[in-house]
């Protein structure tokens, strides 16, 4: 295995960052057909620790109005994940661990963290048959992970009078190191 420089740990956690979000995206778009009606970022963070990640995701969308729907939606950024790494997405004890699914996802599924119902394990297997690497899903994840990296590059920035914003392009280092 590789050492993770810091480099790759940025990569890493972009990379899992635009999967997660891609996640959420493409499970709205599968079940509400209005990609007008949600958005999704990544960006980097001010982490200064080796344990937070450097890299986070927001996702906005139009509430769908059926519970199964907000499930499948909910649940999608964290199978995401496990797909990506090829883990079986229906292991129980994944989802008893409340750090499974952002506070948003949680709420979003109608379900205390750490504590899915059986809807939301319902919907995980769903969401698990149609994101895994030979889903109907899996391609449409793929591109959008890709597009989110690719318009990560560019961020909004606060100015320090707290009043402009700015498009910011993300610059590699170019200084040489020794």
């Amino acid at each position: 295995m590789r050492r993770m420089t810091p480099k790759r740990i940025l990569a890493r956690d972009r990379r899992m960052a635009a999967v997660h979000e891609a996640g959420h995206w493409v499970m709205a778009e599968w079940v509400m057909a209005e990609p007008w009606s949600f958005s999704a970022r990544i960006e980097p963070t001010e982490s200064n620790s080796d344990y937070e990640k450097t890299w986070i995701g927001q996702f906005q969308y139009l509430r769908p109005s059926s519970q199964r729907k907000r499930k499948l939606v909910a649940v999608a950024g964290a199978v995401a994940e496990l797909c990506w790494f090829g883990q079986p997405v229906e292991e129980e004890l994944f989802w008893l661990e409340p750090g499974m699914m952002s506070d948003s996802d949680w709420r979003l599924a109608g379900c205390n963290p750490g504590e899915p119902d059986r809807a939301l394990c319902r919907a995980i297997e769903k969401a698990g048959e149609l994101l895994c690497r030979n889903g109907p899903l899996w391609g449409n994840l793929i591109l959008k992970s890709r597009d989110l990296i690719g318009s990560s590059r560019f961020f909004l920035e606060t100015t320090s009078d707290g009043t402009n914003l700015l498009l910011t392009r993300l610059r590699k280092d170019t200084r040489r190191r020794r």
